[in-house]
């Protein structure tokens, strides 16, 4: 959270207005919360959900000039930001496969909560090749396998 101090020779009513835009300016992600409206005729799709990428697009009545993304961290169990862009479509990459995300996006001018999204990444499947043939022997690789799965590999008999 961002503290601003007031100047000590300032007026009372250009204090709190230095606070609220100090407020608005840099703390708007920590006040959105489940109780936050989003606004109606707002919608943010999730398309080419892939499971380690996947594009926000949105549109609005409003004209926006622009926008902040912000991105939920479950750790730290709250909002932070992620991008301020001027367009309307987002392309989001080095994401953890079979992971859930959820964004926000927020009118950069008003500060007001337009909308949020949640999605889970594809899980990357694993690849089997052979890399190398010798007489009745073959060397298999195996590529996007997840830290801890367990791999198993199976052998039918001849007949």
């Amino acid at each position: 959270m961002v503290h601003a101090e007031e100047p000590a020779d300032s007026e009372t009513s250009t204090a709190s207005n230095f606070k609220s835009e100090v407020q608005s300016g840099f703390d708007i992600v920590s006040s959105i919360n489940e109780n936050s409206q989003e606004k109606s005729d707002f919608e943010i799709k999730v398309s080419k959900v892939k499971a380690t990428s996947a594009v926000l697009k949105w549109n609005s009545s409003d004209i926006c000039i622009s926008y902040r993304i912000c991105k939920y961290n479950v750790i730290k169990d709250k909002w932070e930001e992620y991008a301020t862009i001027p367009q309307n479509e987002l392309k989001l990459r080095d994401l953890k496969p079979n992971t859930t995300y959820k964004y926000c996006v927020i009118n950069a001018v008003s500060g007001e909560l337009l909308g949020v999204a949640e999605f889970t990444t594809t899980i990357k499947k694993p690849v089997v090749t052979i890399k190398k043939r010798d007489g009745d022997a073959i060397k298999l690789g195996i590529k996007n396998v997840q830290k801890g799965a367990k791999v198993e590999l199976y052998r039918k008999e001849a007949g």
